[in-house]
């Protein structure tokens, strides 16, 4: 563009606004020419009553006639960085220019409006406003916006479109208004706190939504989704070469929409991002249990029967409806499997303590039997506590651990149970405990 680049812009922007509404006008006038008899008087007075209008319509986009219109509509308009209608795209209130300094307080400590150093501003208006504001949004070469020029009561850009002097200054002062809420106000549909101080009275608090700060983060997030950049480095890592930037990525994201199907009716970024912002989890901290190895056998008993409380109660359940039943094939392979099930959470609960090594002689401090530990602790670094359990038959004391376990919740759960069923129980632990010390040598 050349120096006059900004009105070049305002020149073509006007233009388009016309070429859209005169593609509208041809589309409405074809469709109700199809209703009407070729070569009729009807029809000729019709196509006589287009031209007509379109020559009107003309006029009103002649970019004299456009921009007076529009500063004379441009108080509708509002440059914020904190809009109303976020909340409510109904309500009437007035919106926040809030101050961006980097010397505000705080600034560099909270993610906030003022955190930003350039932040973009946003415009709300109704939808009839929208080509307006985009009329004030348009920039020079340089990268300087009219509204900008319009803040600094310079009025270059407009002078060759208008006809006196007096006209310009109509136009500037017009557009003006779009820098200033000359009336503060709140509404019904609002977001509304009435605060307390002192003697009866109260501030009346109006949260916003930070435009501003929302439309930051949503090019931030979406530069480091989208961005020829970021697809390379993603490119990169999956086939695990090299790339000169790190991927970035967002966990958790929320997408929020305001506007529904008609973003416009917010504000000139909401209807940029299509509606949408991003928000970041705030939630408090979930509790999370520090990981440490059983202190006692009750400990580990305990932390055992909480994984294994359903099947155990789906065993239970399922013996009792079986109690008076002649017994199947099918009653005792279902029996089978379901304490299987129980014996195999019994082993895994032990090798989620087993596997850390770093825990490795933990249970010299531990109220545990010795046949415990040699079962619980096989990374035990004494020489002594290794030969002992190499030689000892410590898989008996496990396997009657879990006999005794079963047959106490069997009969707690109303079950006759007896010594026939704890050496059932027994012998099964037994075998698996000794066919996990041969398969995976020494750490069951």
């Amino acid at each position: 563009m050349s120096d006059n680049s900004l009105a070049e812009a305002i020149s073509a922007y006007i233009a388009k606004r016309w070429e859209a509404r005169l593609e509208k006008l041809e589309k409405n006038f074809d469709k109700t020419r199809k209703t009407m008899l070729e070569g009729s008087v009807e029809l000729a007075e019709f196509n006589i009553s287009c031209e007509t209008e379109l020559q009107r319509e003309a006029q009103k986009y002649e970019p004299n006639a456009w921009l007076t219109d529009a500063a004379g509509r441009a108080k509708k308009i509002s440059r914020v960085t904190h809009a109303l209608k976020y909340t409510h795209t109904d309500a009437k209130g007035s919106s926040i220019l809030a101050s961006s300094h980097k010397t505000a307080e705080h600034a560099n400590t909270w993610l906030s409006t003022a955190s930003l150093s350039e932040p973009v501003l946003d415009m709300v208006c109704n939808a009839a406003e929208l080509s307006i504001a985009g009329l004030l949004l348009l920039e020079d070469s340089h990268g300087k916006a009219l509204i900008t020029y319009v803040s600094e009561n310079d009025a270059a850009p407009l002078e060759s479109f208008a006809e006196s002097p007096e006209q310009l200054l109509t136009w500037l002062e017009g557009f003006k208004l779009v820098l200033v809420d000359t009336e503060l106000s709140s509404h019904k549909l609002a977001k509304q706190v009435y605060f307390p101080v002192s003697d009866g009275t109260y501030h009346l608090l109006s949260p916003l939504l930070s435009s501003s700060l929302a439309h930051a983060l949503y090019q931030r997030i979406t530069e480091s989704r989208y961005s020829d950049e970021a697809r390379a480095a993603r490119e990169a890592r999956k086939s695990q070469t090299y790339w000169h930037r790190p991927t970035e990525d967002f966990f958790n994201l929320v997408v929020q929409k305001f506007g529904g199907t008609k973003p416009q009716n917010v504000s000139q970024l909401n209807t940029q991002r299509k509606g949408q912002i991003f928000l970041f989890p705030a939630v408090p901290p979930r509790w999370k249990s520090q990981s440490k190895p059983p202190a006692s056998t009750l400990a580990f008993i305990r932390s055992f029967e909480r994984s294994a409380a359903q099947t155990l109660r789906f065993l239970v359940r399922y013996l009792k409806n079986r109690v008076n039943a002649t017994s199947t094939v099918s009653i005792r392979d279902m029996r089978a499997q379901l304490v299987d099930q129980l014996i195999d959470c019994f082993v895994q609960q032990a090798a989620l303590i087993q596997m850390r090594e770093d825990w490795s002689g933990w249970s010299d401090s531990a109220s545990l039997t010795n046949s415990e530990k040699y079962w619980l602790d096989p990374h035990n670094p004494d020489e002594q506590f290794q030969q002992n359990r190499e030689l000892g038959d410590w898989q008996k004391d496990i396997a009657s651990l879990f006999a005794r376990w079963l047959n106490r919740k069997l009969r707690k759960g109303g079950l006759n149970v007896d010594d026939g069923e704890f050496s059932e129980w027994h012998s099964l632990m037994d075998g698996k405990l000794r066919e996990l010390e041969r398969d995976i040598g020494g750490w069951a």
